[in-house]
């Protein structure tokens, strides 16, 4: 669980991450017509989302949930936190400067798990400053050159364990991880 500290208070809170990458382990980008997921990639991040009643998003993948996908009203029902240097803060959202206060943000709101759906720099800002509890890492068969990189701080070494496995589809495997 990560610490998170509030009016010098300690709290604990879940923080999950969750990632398409393709066979090569590259971050599938969603503004990418060719990398889009199957649906069942969809309906899991929405059902975790949904559960924790919160998601965390950088301004692209916000502007493509509620534009392209349509995901408007289903961001509407969740406490949504954006993770962005330049955006203006709006009543769609919550703007963070970085993890540490999104976290804070959610657990200001009672939330007892953060869940962090991308873009590729919202990913590594968590994942490079160790501030996760459970990694998802949703396999599409595909080679792609583009895309992102998972762990891009140079010196990153953390073990991971609790390695679980699903077959969602015929060609969409799942592995969670803990840290």
């Amino acid at each position: 669980m990560t610490e998170i500290y509030i009016n010098k208070n300690i709290f604990f809170m879940k923080t999950t991450v969750i990632i398409t990458i393709s066979a090569n382990g590259k971050i599938l980008v969603a503004d990418n017509e060719k990398h889009q997921a199957p649906q069942e990639v969809f309906n899991f991040f929405m059902d975790k989302a949904k559960s924790a009643g919160n998601i965390i998003l950088g301004s692209t993948t916000y502007k493509l949930f509620t534009t392209i996908f349509g995901l408007k009203d289903f961001l509407s029902a969740l406490d949504v936190v954006v993770l962005s240097n330049k955006l203006a803060e709006s009543s769609d959202y919550k703007v963070a400067r970085s993890p540490k206060e999104a976290l804070d943000f959610l657990k200001a709101n009672n939330h007892q798990e953060a869940i962090v759906l991308g873009g590729v720099s919202v990913y590594n800002s968590f994942i490079n400053e160790g501030l996760y509890d459970l990694l998802y890492l949703t396999l599409i068969p595909i080679l792609i050159g583009d895309g992102g990189d998972i762990a891009t701080k140079n010196d990153l070494f953390t073990p991971l364990s609790g390695m679980k496995w699903e077959v969602v589809t015929d060609n969409v495997l799942r592995v969670e991880l803990t840290k």
